[in-house]
């Protein structure tokens, strides 16, 4: 059996080199170095950052009620700004970045992930060619929404944007931790069911070990509130 294994390894080592000589060729055959660099080069991360006094703001359309007038945006037509209003709980650039450049009068897609992994929640990547199209309108009025920002939270902090970032991606221990968050937080909140004009809370019936609830005879003069502890993330 090891003279037979001696005289098989022979094969399979010249098998696993003519394969390996085959992939290497294939790879870098003429013109692939080129679309490396394109591929490089197609897309641009764009970061945000500083927000701390809340979500950004978008240009605010004329019948929609503002939350901050700039005289600076005056002749550029940005003069009122609203605050912008997540779909989720969570802050996206990619969900943000699209809806700012719409009310520029541009339309550009955002991307949340790159090479198949998520990026953490303030980065987006967009096309380049797309990004060069509308950079110039996009620096000119952000900095009138850093103004209004700041018109509007105070201070002298605001969100700042930089492109060509290097990408940072969620880790999947990062993603189950925001994913139990999320469900606890949703969990201990009561449920609100409407009866006709009146809002109940609807609680269990029975407690954790099958017996009745009972209403104490009197309520407590005070009460302590414990913290709900959530880790910052990005």
């Amino acid at each position: 059996e090891n003279h037979f294994a001696r005289w098989a390894s022979e094969h399979f080592r010249s098998v696993l080199s003519s394969a390996r000589g085959t992939a290497e060729s294939y790879l870098n055959r003429p013109g692939v170095a080129e679309l490396r660099e394109m591929d490089e080069e197609f897309y641009v991360v764009i970061s945000m950052q500083s927000f701390k006094r809340g979500m950004p703001l978008l240009p605010a359309y004329p019948d929609e009620l503002c939350l901050a007038e700039i005289d600076a945006g005056q002749r550029f037509g940005l003069r009122r700004w609203v605050r912008y209003e997540p779909h989720g709980t969570k802050f996206q650039l990619a969900q943000y970045l699209p809806i700012f450049m719409e009310r520029l009068g541009f339309e550009i897609e955002a991307y949340n992930s790159l090479d198949g992994q998520k990026l953490v929640p303030y980065q987006c990547v967009v096309r380049r060619a797309d990004w060069e199209q509308m950079r110039s309108r996009f620096l000119e009025a952000y900095p009138l929404q850093k103004t209004a920002y700041r018109r509007a939270n105070g201070g002298s902090g605001s969100p700042g944007v930089h492109e060509d970032v290097l990408p940072k991606f969620v880790t999947s221990t990062a993603l189950n931790i925001q994913e139990r968050l999320d469900q606890e937080i949703q969990e201990a909140w009561p449920k609100l069911v409407v009866r006709k004009t009146f809002l109940d809370l609807e609680e269990d019936d029975a407690s954790s070990n099958g017996s009745p609830k009972v209403r104490p005879p009197r309520r407590p003069k005070t009460t302590h509130f414990g913290r709900l502890l959530v880790p910052s993330l990005p």
